[in-house]
């Protein structure tokens, strides 16, 4: 990983070139994780490239949100070797 501050000290220097971006993998793994989501619930809403809403309310009862978004982590990391980030919420204006 490289840090803002050390970017910021590289590029004074004139170092450029030194990330090379992979937009295959960009919008190949959320393309995988997007159609995991699905297998839940056709109530996925994208947000961003990297993040969207799920709606699991017809699915899961109030305890079973929470296990299901566990399982949905543990899948991804098992699956697509990424780790991510999931919140249950009673609405989505939080």
């Amino acid at each position: 990983m490289l840090f803002l501050g050390r970017t910021n000290v590289l590029l004074r220097r004139g170092i450029y070139g030194i990330v090379n971006a992979h937009y295959d993998d960009y919008s190949y793994y959320p393309q995988k994780a997007f159609e995991m989501y699905c297998q839940y619930t056709d109530r996925v809403e994208p947000f961003s490239m990297d993040e969207c809403w799920l709606d699991l309310t017809d699915i899961c009862g109030a305890g079973d949100i929470k296990q299901t978004a566990d399982e949905i982590r543990s899948r991804i990391k098992n699956e697509l070797g990424l780790t991510c980030s999931a919140a249950t919420t009673h609405g989505r204006g939080v």
